[in-house]
C-alpha cells in the first residue's frame, strides 16, 4: 500500500507541475500574440523569411503558439545517404553555395527525405533500416532531416520548430531543382514519423513560396 501511495503522490505531482507548465506557455503564448496584433510582431531568420504568430499559426483551437527557437538550439542537419555511401552519411553544408556539385550528387535520381519526430534524432534505428531498405529497392538520394535540438519537451516548442526547420529544407530542395531541368521536384518524395510528418507538409507548404 505504501508504494502505492508513493507511486500515486508522485503521479499527482507531475500531473500538477504539467499543468503549471501548460499555463505558463498559455500566459507566454497569448502575450506574444497581443504585441503580433499590435506591433506585427514575428522572429526572422534571415533568407528563410520570418515567422509570425497570426493565424492560422494561433486560434482556439491552437491556442499556444511559440516561435521557433533559434538555429543554434535546434541544430538542423541534412546527412545524405545514396548507393555510393549507404551507410556512411554526408553532411550537407547549408552555408554551401552548390551542395549539390559539392557533394556529386546526382540530382536527376528520386529523392527521398526523412523527417523524425518527437523526441528523436537522425539517428533512429528505423531511419538507418528505412535508409538501407530505400537503396535496396531503387537507386536514389536520401536526404535525412536531423532537428534532434529543436525536438525536445514542451510539445508546443518542437512543434513551433519544425515550420523552420520545413522552411529551410525547402529552400534546400529548391536548390536541388535547379539541376533537373523540367523534371523540377517530381521526382521528390517527404517522408515522416510523428512531427516529423508534420514537418513533411510544412516542406510542401513553404516550398509554394519558394522560387524552384
Amino acid at each position: 500500500m505504501i508504494a502505492n501511495g508513493s507511486v500515486f503522490m508522485h503521479t499527482l505531482i507531475y500531473v500538477m507541475n504539467q499543468s503549471a507548465v501548460q499555463q505558463q506557455e498559455s500566459a507566454y503564448s497569448y502575450y506574444y500574440t497581443d504585441i503580433d496584433k499590435a506591433m506585427n510582431a514575428s522572429k526572422c531568420f534571415g533568407s528563410y523569411g520570418c515567422f509570425e504568430l497570426s493565424p492560422p499559426w494561433i486560434s482556439e483551437h491552437r491556442p499556444i503558439a511559440l516561435y521557433p527557437e533559434d538555429l543554434s538550439k535546434i541544430e538542423p542537419n541534412y546527412l545524405y545517404y545514396s548507393r555510393v555511401n549507404p551507410t556512411e552519411a554526408v553532411h550537407i553544408d547549408l552555408d554551401d553555395f552548390d551542395f549539390v556539385l559539392s557533394n556529386n550528387i546526382d540530382a536527376l535520381l528520386p529523392t527521398y527525405t526523412i523527417a523524425h519526430g518527437f523526441l528523436e534524432g537522425g539517428g533512429q534505428t528505423w531511419i538507418k533500416r528505412l535508409v538501407k531498405e530505400l537503396l535496396i529497392r531503387e537507386n536514389c538520394n536520401i536526404i535525412v532531416v536531423d532537428w534532434h535540438g529543436g525536438s525536445d519537451p514542451p510539445y508546443s516548442q518542437a512543434v513551433a520548430n519544425i515550420r523552420v526547420v520545413g522552411t529551410i529544407t525547402a529552400h534546400l530542395l529548391a536548390d536541388l531543382a535547379r539541376h533537373t531541368g523540367e523534371q523540377r521536384l517530381k521526382h521528390v518524395h517527404c517522408i515522416g514519423h510523428s512531427l516529423g510528418a508534420h514537418l513533411s507538409g510544412y516542406i510542401g507548404y513553404a516550398l509554394e513560396k519558394v522560387s524552384v
